[in-house]
C-alpha cells in the first residue's frame, strides 16, 4: 500500500517561476521514498527533493532504478501528481 503524498513538510518549499513544488522518488515496491544514495524513508519530509521532473528521471535512469514513481508534491494536495515510470 503506497504511502500518501498528501503528507505536508513544515517548511514551505518554492521553485524559481513561484510555484511551490517539491519533486520526489517513492519505489512502488516498498512505499519508501529517496532520501540520499542508498537511503530510503518512509517520512515524506525528510525525502530528497528533486527539484524538477526532467532531473528526476535522469537520476532514475542513471541508477538503473526500477519500480519507481515520481511524485510531484504541490502547496495544494488536490495538485499532487503521482508519474509511475516504467522503462
Amino acid at each position: 500500500m503506497a504511502v500518501p503524498v498528501t503528507n505536508r513538510a513544515s517548511q514551505p518549499y518554492g521553485t524559481s517561476h513561484g510555484a511551490r513544488v517539491r519533486v520526489l522518488l517513492q519505489s512502488r515496491e516498498s512505499s519508501l521514498f529517496y532520501m540520499a544514495p542508498d537511503e530510503w524513508t518512509d517520512d515524506i519530509r525528510t525525502a530528497a527533493d528533486l527539484k524538477n521532473v526532467v532531473s528526476a528521471v535522469d537520476f532514475v535512469v542513471r541508477n538503473h532504478l526500477r519500480g519507481i514513481d515520481v511524485i510531484m508534491q504541490f502547496e495544494n494536495p488536490a495538485h499532487d501528481l503521482r508519474l509511475p515510470l516504467n522503462y
